[in-house]
């Protein structure tokens, strides 16, 4: 499980998102949801150490409501009666406040992704519906993503692997704590940075038949 930093949200979409985030990402996956930066409020920011960012709009909409996507920058939702902008521009501007913010008051750069995220919208709706036109799949988290814990993490690393050739700093033991003690005033900056990265490769040799504790474990260590 993830260490959840904020509250559950109390909006549907959220809560969903929040849940399966906490379920689904490995132990060392630190996860903040609802923070201010610079007047912009992301729902969710992961942060992983090794890897870098991940920052996340969350559209709590159903595939019944999309009524029509206009293009990029306009979303026609049932009932409602103004169109919904961009939820690709939204995480995108947070992503840039991340990054200026984290260059002004850390001194850092480290690699921030953005993703868009459809917590009740399937893969299959998300194309019945049009909204590729918005946003790429690469960069889109659909339901079948939150509720499978290998989807999720293969989601999140094909972002990575999109994003990784932009000129960033490693988001090594010291920045890791550093970006930590920033979202957390009490989180210990002199924490051992050996624990945070105990190396890596490890040899197991088990003799007996192996436990579903054991594979966890291992598992674990392995995303660490």
């Amino acid at each position: 499980m993830a260490k959840m930093i904020d509250n559950e949200p109390v909006y549907t979409g959220e809560k969903r998102v929040w849940k399966m985030l906490s379920n689904n990402l490995p132990e060392h996956f630190v996860v903040y949801n609802t923070r201010s930066i610079n007047g912009w409020e992301f729902d969710f920011c992961i942060l992983a150490e090794g890897i870098g960012l991940f920052v996340i709009e969350v559209k709590g909409w159903r595939a019944e409501s999309v009524f029509n996507v206009i293009n990029e920058d306009t979303v026609i939702l049932s009932g409602e009666e103004k169109p919904c902008s961009s939820p690709r521009k939204q995480v995108r501007g947070y992503r840039f406040s991340l990054i200026n913010m984290f260059r002004q008051s850390l001194g850092i750069n480290p690699l921030v992704m953005d993703l868009v995220c459809y917590p009740f919208i399937s893969k299959k709706e998300y194309y019945e519906k049009r909204l590729d036109v918005i946003s790429d799949e690469a960069e889109t988290i659909f339901s079948e993503d939150l509720e499978d814990a290998s989807l999720l993490i293969q989601k999140l690393t094909a972002r990575y692997n999109i994003n990784k050739g932009t000129s960033h700093d490693e988001l090594n033991a010291k920045r890791f704590v550093l970006i930590r003690h920033h979202f957390e005033p009490n989180f210990d900056l002199k924490r051992n940075t050996e624990e945070l990265n105990p190396g890596y490769s490890r040899l197991r040799i088990i003799r007996q038949e192996i436990t579903d504790e054991k594979v966890d474990e291992i598992i674990s260590e392995y995303f660490r």
